[in-house]
């Protein structure tokens, strides 16, 4: 499935493009999302949201301080774990335009690292079954906190994930 791109906004929701069509189709729909997340009249932001390289089924949403998983390009999606982190996000803030703070390891869909406002990094290695806090790298600062995560997939795999990501903290660097 080639030119698989998903956009997010700041107050509408995400939308996955259709090359067939030429078009933008929402994802993010009272039909699309579990019940307990579908709240009519408002509009709420998107934080980040992106593919799996390695899978174009697989994609990855965080939104109104959850991570969801799709297993069919944003048609439906399901909680992860992640909601009880109480981590913050904010598809709103100053730091919107940064990059994006969810990245999906493209030799594994399983692996996924999220770049938190308010604290160091969170991933999973299990499609969102669990998720543990990234210690060493700096919270950064403010409402920025870790605001890109990328990986190098050049840098070879160990046990089916890659080597390298990168990291952005503001105010502390950028972190290999």
């Amino acid at each position: 499935m080639p030119c698989l791109m998903f956009a997010r906004t700041d107050v509408a929701g995400a939308y996955r493009w259709n090359a067939q069509t030429s078009a933008w189709k929402q994802v993010v729909t009272s039909n699309s999302m579990p019940a307990a997340y579908v709240i009519p009249g408002t509009y709420r932001g998107v934080d980040s949201i992106v593919g799996a390289p390695s899978n174009a089924n697989i994609a990855y949403m965080a939104y109104q301080g959850q991570i969801f998983k799709s297993s069919d390009r944003g048609e439906s999606w399901i909680a992860t774990t992640f909601n009880s982190k109480n981590v913050r996000m904010g598809p709103n803030s100053e730091a919107r335009q940064e990059g994006e703070r969810l990245q999906v390891d493209p030799n594994n869909s399983s692996v996924v690292y999220f770049g938190a406002m308010d604290g160091s990094p969170w991933m999973t290695a299990d499609a969102g079954a669990t998720w543990i806090q990234v210690n060493g790298i700096p919270a950064g600062v403010g409402d920025h906190g870790v605001n890109t995560v990328k990986f190098d997939p050049a840098s070879g795999t160990t046990n089916g994930k890659t080597n390298v990501i990168f990291v952005t903290c503001n105010r502390s660097g950028v972190w290999k």
